[in-house]
């Protein structure tokens, strides 16, 4: 019998749940952690702790149902969405994992819509101009924060930047890429008005997959800390 993981990255925790390559439901695991929010525009989470949450989870669940690594075929992630963190050229994060719920871009997105093109951009990438789309935060960032703008090499989603502690890659797929108000959908490529709008290059956007995009070749001490191969 062969067996599939599935891993979730929520707002509020990571789960991971076991199946058997019939479909059928073998047992879950999930680890909660704090939402950052000082005050009601503010909310941030530690990326390295949700992290932790997927090695710990996918560990728990091999070692509790006592599959054989051999086993598994595969191990599929999704995460929460609208997720913006910067990072330096040095692969270092410059801030936390900025979530959906993060409302600084307010007064940006506003921006966006009535002087900058916000309906023609939101006709090429399908996401309506909205503080919580990457878009905006990262419009907000270049204009209240431009220490840490002038500074990110790479501006990463949740997802990307638990698979870059895994695989040394920056990749988003296209479900994703979807909802950050950059990508246009005809082209199945970053905008190049929305970059412009910016004033960011494509290579500081991960690269743009499909949702069925495979990854192989993990860094071994992570494989071995989750009891996989």
């Amino acid at each position: 019998m062969k067996y599939m993981i599935g891993v979730d990255m929520g707002t509020t925790s990571t789960k991971a749940v076991l199946y058997d390559e019939n479909g059928k439901f073998i047992m879950k695991h999930n680890i909660g952690y704090d939402l950052h929010t000082p005050n009601v525009d503010v909310s941030e989470e530690n990326p390295d702790e949700i992290f932790d949450a997927v090695l710990m989870t996918v560990k728990y669940i091999v070692r509790e149902s006592g599959i054989a690594k051999e086993d598994i075929k595969f191990i599929s992630l999704s995460a929460q969405m609208h997720s913006l963190i910067a990072m330096n050229e040095n692969n270092q994060r410059l801030t936390e994992n900025i979530t959906w719920a993060d409302n600084r871009a307010n007064d940006y997105a506003d921006l966006i819509e009535k002087s900058y093109g916000g309906f023609e951009l939101y006709q090429r990438t399908g996401t309506p101009i909205h503080p919580m789309s990457p878009l905006s935060k990262i419009f907000w960032m270049r204009h209240e924060e431009p220490e840490i703008f002038k500074q990110t090499a790479m501006f990463a989603d949740l997802k990307t930047y638990v698979l870059f502690q895994l695989y040394e890659r920056f990749v988003i797929d296209y479900s994703l890429g979807s909802a950050t108000g950059m990508m246009n959908l005809e082209q199945l490529d970053w905008d190049h008005k929305a970059l412009e709008l910016l004033g960011i290059e494509k290579k500081q956007l991960p690269q743009l997959v499909p949702t069925t995009h495979i990854l192989t070749g993990m860094k071994k001490r992570y494989a071995t800390l989750m009891g996989i191969d």
